[in-house]
């Protein structure tokens, strides 16, 4: 606590210091030394003493601040308002603290205000204390953010777990139907476009999970310019038709070796940006296509070039940045946006994809020329993609007994049939205690287990660990809509022979069945 004691001289107005004690040098160092920002203001609000904190607060001498007025300074205004700290200290003279925002200096200070009264106990001013607090409300603002982060994670989970069921019965059923119609037939082909929506909502999914940190993604070949799309298509339908979106997407630009829903959301990412840099009306140009080079950019240019690259192209209309924007705007917890309208994260993030994708971003902006954003990601051979639903391929089949056990009885139908059309014996529980209890009983009457994660009183795993202190060699297939507490590499040393996300479609689940119990039979002889 800092402590600075006053006198008055006289019977005027004049503020005094311990001159007449020989203590003005004393008086004036310890004054200055104190790092708060202190200024002593007279009855009608003028500052006559300021330390040197309130003079580089304003970037000015001292003594420059003598004869202003405390709300010409601190709140940029003309007037005093009651709803000023040191006006209410005027009218009830009693101390009073509060947050003030000063906007044009951008920061935040935490404000004390006492009274001040002369030898006779008439109030005379008052001294106004405050403190710079502008980094602790942006640390304040940071854990908020990780905080509703971490909550909207919990929440992604909680949606993908039901999700991932409700399209684990959607696909399943639709496979099997398509199995059963001529191909060629408009039914088949209307049901394909079912299959390929419901594969969307699947990728959707993982996206929000992505997002929210829950899941890591697989690097992967990925047909990059039907992500593009995609994305735009969601974009059309949550900014303004007042934005004009163009497009000029090379659907034969090739292959980039990558994360399908990274990717997606640095493209989403800079077309959010492009969008709120310009408002309500604008034009914003992608564009994706083989880069004829990949010259050496100066800003936010990262890694090395790879010999063949694609380049995928943001431009907006908007506001653009000047060269200081520029140089800071991957930095964690940069935005020009105002306050609640961004974090900052987004741009981080764009920068670490891109790197981590051996990848480099550049930028070029001019203030009222709108921005430019390139990312370069090496390209591989060339090649393409079939999606799952359209395979044609022949599943592969089998006679073994198979204990099946979901909580959700559509999941618990739909794969019974799927196994069952493929030739295996399959017995089906919805209560995970039946199933161990099933097996207990016949322990070496079942070939394969194949177990949903999340279920009531008994889990997947707990269920597999039951099972295995019973009988190791036993095959698992553990099947999850979710779950933060497992992954691939713990099911693996539990003794879980393959982990599966769902939904899982017909031609996944008949292939991993395949391989785990031949991979069985091959340890067995």
């Amino acid at each position: 606590m800092t402590v600075i004691a006053f006198h008055r001289a006289g019977q005027g107005e004049a503020w005094a210091d311990d001159r007449d004690k020989g203590g003005c040098k004393a008086w004036e160092d310890t004054f200055n030394a104190v790092t708060d920002i202190i200024t002593i203001q007279d009855t009608e609000m003028r500052i006559v003493r300021a330390n040197a904190a309130a003079g580089l607060l304003f970037g000015l001498a001292p003594e420059e601040l003598i004869g202003r007025h405390c709300y010409e300074l601190f709140r940029d205004a003309t007037d005093p308002c009651l709803g000023c700290p040191g006006t209410r200290t005027f009218l009830d003279q009693t101390r009073h603290v509060a947050e003030i925002t000063h906007h044009k200096l951008h920061k935040t200070l935490l404000v004390s205000i006492s009274p001040l009264y002369g030898d006779d106990g008439r109030f005379v001013g008052l001294t106004h204390t405050a403190k710079d607090i502008s980094e602790q409300k942006k640390m304040e603002q940071q854990f908020r953010q990780a905080q509703k982060m971490e909550a909207m994670g919990t929440l992604a989970g909680g949606i993908a777990h039901d999700f991932n069921n409700i399209l684990a019965a959607i696909i399943g059923f639709g496979d099997l139907a398509m199995a059963d119609l001529p191909s060629g037939s408009r039914a088949r082909k209307d049901l394909h476009e079912v299959l390929v929506a419901a594969d969307r909502a699947k990728t959707l999914v993982r996206q929000i999970l992505s997002f929210s940190r829950q899941t890591e993604g697989d690097r992967q070949p990925v047909l990059i310019h039907l992500l593009v799309k995609e994305v735009l298509k969601l974009l059309r339908a949550s900014i303004p038709t007042t934005i004009e979106i163009r497009q000029d997407i090379d659907g034969d630009c090739g292959l980039v070796m990558g994360d399908p829903t990274q990717i997606h959301q640095v493209l989403m990412n800079l077309c959010t940006n492009g969008y709120h840099a310009m408002g309500e009306s604008g034009v914003l140009a992608v564009s994706l296509k083989k880069a004829r080079n990949t010259p050496a950019g100066p800003l936010g240019s990262i890694g090395p070039p790879a010999p063949s690259c694609l380049v995928l192209e943001v431009r907006d209309t908007g506001c653009g940045m000047d060269q200081h924007t520029v140089e800071r705007i991957f930095d964690p917890y940069f935005t020009t946006k105002e306050a609640g309208k961004g974090t900052g994260l987004g741009l981080a993030m764009v920068h670490g994809i891109v790197l981590s994708h051996h990848g480099r971003i550049m930028v070029d902006s001019k203030p009222g020329k709108g921005s430019t954003f390139r990312v370069y990601l090496p390209r591989l051979a060339a090649g393409r993609q079939r999606p799952a639903v359209e395979s044609s391929e022949p599943c592969p089949t089998g006679t073994e007994r198979i204990l099946l056990v979901d909580d959700e009885k559509p999941v618990v139908q739909v794969t019974s049939l799927s196994l069952r059309n493929l030739g295996y014996q399959v017995f089906a529980f919805s209560s995970s205690e039946e199933a161990v209890a099933a097996f207990r009983n016949r322990p070496e009457g079942f070939d394969l287990i194949i177990t949903d994660m999340a279920m009531p009183r008994l889990s997947g795993v707990q269920l597999a660990r039951a099972v295995l202190r019973i009988r190791p060699d036993m095959p698992i297939i553990l099947c999850t809509g979710y779950s933060e507490s497992i992954n691939a590499e713990q099911a693996r040393e539990l003794g879980i022979r393959k982990f599966l996300l769902k939904p899982v479609v017909r031609m996944t689940l008949a292939t991993t069945v395949r391989s785990v119990l031949d991979a069985g039979n091959a340890i067995g002889d």
